[in-house]
């Protein structure tokens, strides 16, 4: 058998479950499959095999080879190079053709991605060179290819001078080690499936890899289709040959039996010119007069779906880009569908962001200014923060007109006064005209912060007056702003501007930039919810039900040709020039790649197929709807369906509230039962989560045991019966899903490596040491961690592999930190690392209950600091999100610090704990401290000294509290913190039940 195979499978069908199937047979870690994105690679985990993507994978073969900490740079830093470059090169009059243009926002953008497409063909450096050299156009075509040519081969060179990686440079090095004697690979079968094609430098990648492992490629595609049959296929041809040339062996497998399925004829016939056969339901089209309409109407029976009992997993709901179909999570919600779609937002819509930059505009002392100022107090978030009434602010605005800012603001605090307002004054009065980045940067990030979003929106769930989805989305678009500064700043110290002076207008047109192009998640995604994707993430996937929504003209297919440098008559010229050539993206690939995305997902049906658009005056009809009409005799389109109400709000408007009958219809019996128990639950105390019965009390105290950490107190503290929930029914939380590596393996990484680094280092500063000796010192046992890990078979290996470099990056800020923080701690060095307190050591920390009884409580300190006299924990947190700040042990939700200073204060006896602080390692940060007294340290400020009997006292207490409720059977649903991943959120339904609020009551979030 070769040792490259490629497995050609007709429309609708894929080689994955095989290729799934010979990796089961393989010791485990000798083979690997790459997919193209996130459907599939959750698919492959639940199937139990190792999966990667490509691009992960060249970055798993550089890590494996030495190369760690390569340093990689994104598309904004690459845009911020070819603008430098280019205005160099027009200052030396080296850019004739492109002078014009060369300081124009959109054409640094065209211009970046044009170099990126010239790195993507396949061709080298010296090859483009070679290619555009030979091409011999003359006049203003041949200038224009003259300045592309110039302006890439000094944008390689650069990266290469500064030893920097674009994506595209990360790949030919990659292809660069594959080609040395000695190549380390971690696999030696790899299989590569459901791709439609690969770039030229993609499959240079792969390859080269050929001539190391054993290689299968799964590609969808037929050689013997033709006309429109073909079409489908058109995206797939060129990576198909390209394949084949290189010395891959070619097995079809067999299309699928006629009869197989309802919609079997899908799979077979599209595009080909056969014998129409009558219609059946299996295939249904239907055409709206607007999108909303066609939306709900989908959603309608996607619910009756899940009503009769199918699983969500059988249903499919489709469209080419969804930000066209934006409306879709709020219908579902709506509906009460669950979909396994995050619910994500433009960070430049969040109401942070937009206060942000009216803040910014109110600078101008002018009319502009004034009405941005006025807008502050007016719009979304402004109306929830300030005390000032904006609709009075609203009538002045109407009232007079305000040639300055400042007369505007005179007026305003003559009507009202607030203390927000006065701070954004202040910010205003100290924001320059100009400054360098970071100083902006600096300045509204520390604004931001002082808003104190959780405090005042979390009061306001507290009253009633703001839903706890609006508080947590208003908590997330505020890290993500204050991230995407952090990330605008860091870009621009990385390509050497650091010091780069720019106006005030600049600095707004930067950040709104920057906050154009972020997103975020504003909810995950339902595990069980029902599959909602552009048809980009389709192919190779099956569904017995798949809706396809937006097959409109002018927007499936649609021209996505993101380059007007070159038209598509110069790159087909480009192509097909010989002996070298370059493969440029075109117009004609962009419609090649829609219709393999349309046939790829009409095939992923097997029971039911419906196909939907909304037509107007401007659009209507996809060509794709005549391309299945074609298939049968009688393929009607229906118009505007009827549908039942499928939510509460359509019911109230044909009066049907009222309707019991049609509530059980809709709602189901199940539904309305479960509603009448929550009823009884909300007036009986026994269904709340309160244990009276003494048997069950002491079964409770038997089976939890006299053993407690703080962690585990700490979900009491938060939720009683949260804790009953995963201590005594053994129900554990699910875990957030992340786009990197477990976080538990992460933090046992860096936590190990910081146990080994700092423990060579007891009872002495580390300033005694050069920083770089220190530096490599922390690598070495970084690669040792690892190389242990790996050694034990941690799970999601692959992904270790590319998280390495940035997790070094990482550990290695934390020493800069702790080299210049132990300069400044006077008198304190290390005492102790992962200091164990456990019946495991012999040195639990003892507790006396009120009945006299004694338990224990176990754990580990992080770091323990110590002067001789006094000792000071830290424990370290992978993420700020994991840190408690000071609010949590005021309100005692916060135990891991009392604990670890009770313990610290029993095993280093006569030396009395002085403090102790979260280290966040992700900020190099300290997040939030508790000190009792001075610690020598100024970025460990002492506000108010306390007395540590008096602490020590009232924790012991709060612990004693905590446990004697537990053993008191005290699990009632009355949680202080409620968390969205919580396994028990669907038993106690706390976030959906009525709550009777008092003052002072109410869950924190």
């Amino acid at each position: 058998m070769s040792s490259l195979r490629l497995i050609c499978t007709p429309l609708g069908q894929s080689a994955r479950s095989e290729f799934y199937k010979e990796l089961k047979a393989m010791e485990q870690g000798r083979g690997v499959i790459v997919l193209p994105n996130r459907l599939l690679q959750e698919e492959a985990v639940r199937n139990g095999v190792e999966c990667i993507g490509i691009d992960s994978l060249a970055s798993k073969i550089l890590n494996k080879n030495g190369y760690v900490s390569f340093n990689q740079i994104n598309r904004r830093s690459q845009e911020l190079i070819v603008e430098d470059l280019l205005a160099t090169l027009v200052e030396q009059g080296a850019l004739p053709y492109f002078a014009a243009l060369s300081d124009k926002e959109g054409f640094i953008k065209a211009m970046t991605s044009l170099v990126g497409q010239l790195s993507r063909s396949g061709a080298n450096q010296e090859e483009i060179n070679a290619i555009f050299n030979t091409w011999g156009r003359d006049g203003q075509a041949g200038e224009k290819d003259k300045e592309v040519n110039l302006l890439y081969q000094f944008y390689r060179s650069y990266l290469q001078t500064k030893n920097w990686f674009d994506l595209e440079g990360k790949y030919r090095l990659a292809i660069k080690v594959l080609q040395k004697d000695k190549v380390q690979i971690p696999w030696q079968k790899i299989y590569f499936c459901d791709f439609y094609s690969f770039d030229g430098l993609q499959k240079e990648f792969i390859t080269a890899l050929g001539k190391r492992v054993a290689l299968t490629v799964g590609l969808c595609y037929e050689k013997e289709a033709v006309d429109e049959r073909a079409k489908l296929f058109a995206a797939a041809r060129d990576t198909y040959n390209d394949l084949l040339l290189h010395g891959f062996v070619e097995e079809t497998k067999p299309k699928v039996d006629a009869n197989a399925f309802p919609c079997a004829k899908m799979q077979l016939d599209l595009g080909r010119d056969c014998q129409r056969v009558a219609a059946t339901e299996a295939v249904q089209l239907y055409s709206f007069s607007s999108r909303e309409k066609e939306v709900r109407w989908v959603l309608t029976q996607v619910k009756d779906l899940l009503r009769q009992g199918v699983s969500s997993k059988d249903i499919l709901v489709s469209v080419r880009d969804l930000n066209m179909y934006n409306g879709i999570h709020a219908t579902a919600d709506e509906y009460g569908i669950p979909l396994s779609l995050p619910k994500t937002g433009k960070l430049s819509v969040q109401p942070v962001t937009e206060l942000a930059l009216l803040l910014l505009q109110a600078k101008a002392d002018t009319h502009d200014g004034a009405e941005a100022y006025f807008k502050l107090l007016t719009c979304e978030l402004g109306k929830l923060l300030f005390a000032a009434d904006g609709e009075q602010a609203d009538a002045l605005r109407q009232e007079y007109f305000f040639k300055t800012r400042s007369n505007a603001q005179e007026k305003v605090h003559e009507l009202m006064e607030d203390d927000l307002l006065a701070r954004c004054d202040q910010f205003i009065e100290n924001l320059p005209w100009s400054a360098v980045l970071s100083v902006y940067g600096q300045q509204l990030q520390d604004f931001v912060e002082q808003l104190q979003l959780e405090k005042h929106l979390g009061a306001l769930y507290k009253e009633g007056r703001l839903p706890l989805t609006a508080v947590a989305g208003a908590i997330k678009a505020k890290q993500s702003l204050l991230d995407c500064i952090k990330a605008l700043v860091e870009d621009y110290r990385r390509c050497g501007k650091e010091d780069l002076s720019v106006t005030l207008s600049q600095w707004q047109e930067l950040l709104r930039d920057a906050v154009a192009q972020a997103e975020l998640t504003l909810q995950h995604g339902r595990q069980d919810g029902v599959t909602v994707a552009e048809v980009t993430s389709v192919a190779g996937l099956q569904f017995a039900y798949v809706f396809l929504l937006g097959v409109r003209e002018g927007e499936f297919p649609k021209a996505n040709n993101e380059n007007w440098i070159y038209s598509d008559r110069e790159r087909k010229e480009l192509k097909e020039q010989g002996p070298l050539t370059l493969d440029l993206p075109s117009t004609a690939q962009s419609y090649a790649e829609d219709a393999y995305f349309f046939g790829a997902t009409v095939a992923a049906a097997r029971k039911q197929l419906v196909l939907t658009f909304f037509k107007d005056d401007e659009a209507g009809a996809s060509p794709y709807i005549a391309l299945v009409q074609r298939l049968f005799a009688d393929g009607e389109i229906e118009n505007n369906p009827a549908k039942e109400d499928a939510s509460p709000a359509e019911a109230s408007k044909n009066s049907k509230l009222g309707d019991v009958a049609w509530l059980e219809q809709s709602c189901g019996h199940a539904t309305l039962a479960a509603a009448m128990a929550d009823k009884d639950r909300l007036q009986n105390e026994k269904l709340s989560g309160i244990l009276e019965d003494d048997a069950l009390q002491q079964d409770v105290r038997k089976f939890v045991g006299s053993g407690f950490n703080a962690t585990g107190l700490e979900v009491y503290a938060q939720c009683p019966f949260r804790y009953l929930g995963e201590k005594v029914w053994k129900q554990s939380a699910f875990q957030a899903a992340e786009d990197v590596m477990d976080p538990r393996d992460e933090g046992t990484l860096l936590h190990n490596v910081l146990a080994t680094f700092i423990g060579r280092h007891l009872q002495e500063k580390l300033t005694k040491y050069p920083l770089a000796t220190l530096q490599d010192e922390l690598s070495q046992d970084f690669a040792a961690a690892s190389a242990a890990l790996e050694e034990k078979g941690v799970q999601n290996l692959a992904i270790w592999q590319v998280e390495g470099p940035r997790l070094l990056q990482l550990l290695q800020r934390w020493l800069a930190f702790e080299y210049e923080d132990q300069g400044e701690w006077q008198g304190y060095t290390p005492m102790a690392v992962e200091w164990d307190f456990s019946s495991k050591n012999g040195k639990p920390l003892p507790l006396k209950l009120t009945d006299g009884s004694r338990v224990t409580l176990n754990g580990r300190i992080d770091r323990v600091d110590s002067d001789g006299q006094h000792v000071f924990v830290t424990d370290y947190k992978r993420s700020a999100s994991a840190a408690p700040d000071k609010s949590a042990m005021e309100q005692h939700l916060d135990l891991q610090l009392p604990v670890y200073m009770l313990a610290a204060a029993q095993m280093a006896k006569p030396q009395l704990p002085v403090g102790g602080t979260y280290f966040v390692l992700k900020d190099s940060a300290r997040k939030s401290s508790f000190v009792l007294s001075d610690v020598n340290n100024p970025g460990i400020p002492c506000k108010e000294e306390k007395d540590w009997d008096a602490c020590k006292l009232a924790w012991e207490k709060m612990l004693r509290d905590y446990i004697e409720g537990i053993y008191q059977g005290k699990f009632a649903v009355e949680p202080q913190k409620c968390d969205a991943y919580c396994a028990l959120k669907d038993i106690c339904r706390y976030n959906v039940l009525p709550k009777v609020k008092e003052e002072g009551d109410g869950a924190n979030e």
